[in-house]
């Protein structure tokens, strides 16, 4: 017999290769939600990640800057106390300065012990700040002291005042920052 393509074979018909039809099954289907899925949440959190970390470098930032402003206020005042020759660091009341006003601060020491609470932070004409700069509070320090520097002929030592701006957050971080002032010559 002479078989030709397609005819039957011991009565059932010569099968043609096999096809699956096309689509996904549905086990097919649920592990590519389940891919994605975790795929998104991934993503989002790398990006919630970074977001983070952009927001805490931006709060360093306005701490910094908060510092940065009341040291310059600091420096821009004279060394020495123009109206006594007092070494004891702190604003002298028998001038009329006061402790809480740091308009009437003459010289550099004037600051020591000075502090603003949260919320009180005030620029140098006494305006308060504002949005983002209300969760912090700062305080200053500063002592006359003697600093050596090793490493040279001699060790050379310079007389000087300490000044530190410590400043916290409604979260309990803390920055400062620190400047030694030396006496003039």
């Amino acid at each position: 017999m002479n078989r030709t393509f397609g005819e039957m074979s011991r009565g059932r018909p010569m099968s043609k290769r096999r096809t699956h039809p096309a689509g996904f099954t549905l086990i097919e289907s649920l592990m590519a939600i389940s891919v994605l899925a975790f795929a998104v949440i991934a993503i989002s959190q790398a990006i919630s990640a970074g977001q983070m970390e952009t927001y805490e470098a931006l709060h360093h930032e306005r701490a910094m800057a908060v510092a940065q402003a009341l040291m310059e206020e600091v420096l821009a005042l004279p060394y020495a106390d123009p109206d006594d020759s007092s070494t004891t660091a702190g604003p002298e009341t028998g001038q009329g300065e006061s402790a809480s006003s740091r308009s009437t601060f003459d010289n550099c020491d004037d600051f020591h012990n000075y502090s603003e609470s949260t919320g009180n932070v005030a620029d140098h004409a006494g305006v308060a700040y504002t949005g983002q700069f209300t969760d912090f509070s700062r305080a200053v320090t500063a002592a006359y002291e003697t600093k050596t520097i090793t490493g040279f002929s001699g060790s050379p030592s310079f007389d000087g005042l300490t000044v530190t701006i410590s400043i916290t957050d409604t979260r309990g971080q803390q920055w400062s920052v620190t400047r030694f002032i030396p006496e003039p010559i």
